[in-house]
């Protein structure tokens, strides 16, 4: 747990010198693949509350990374857009999470990097109940 805990918190560190948060990094990620989705969905997506994503995308539109966009259809209802500074930053925060695992894995042969991958998915797939 140790590992985890450091790991997460050097990762964390890294994120914030793009001025990013590991959760700002989930949503970048979730409006890149999502397309056109709301906020409410946004947060189902991620697990969180909307109020939480709402504070999220006020930080991330600051940074100029995202853009509410009203729906015609209705106007209650807000998309989130990926401007393309939040596609760069996006990148950027990929860049780290890479860099990183490289890091982590330096001193392991392929196959010991290859089977501690596999161990790792296997362990989230019993966390998840998968």
């Amino acid at each position: 747990m140790r590992l985890a805990r450091t790991t997460s918190e050097e990762y964390a560190a890294r994120l914030g010198r793009l001025g990013l948060r590991p959760l700002h990094v989930s949503l970048l990620t979730s409006i890149d693949a999502a397309g056109r989705a709301s906020q409410n969905e946004h947060a189902a997506e991620l697990g969180v509350t909307p109020g939480f994503v709402v504070r999220l995308v006020d930080d991330l539109e600051r940074l100029g990374a995202v853009s509410r966009e009203r729906d015609v259809q209705d106007r209650r209802r807000q998309f989130l857009i990926l401007t393309p500074t939040g596609r760069s930053l996006l990148r950027k925060a990929t860049r780290v999470a890479t860099g990183l695992d490289e890091e982590l894995t330096r001193g392991l042969s392929p196959d010991a990097s290859t089977r501690l991958t596999e161990s790792l998915e296997k362990i989230q797939s019993s966390l998840a109940g998968t």
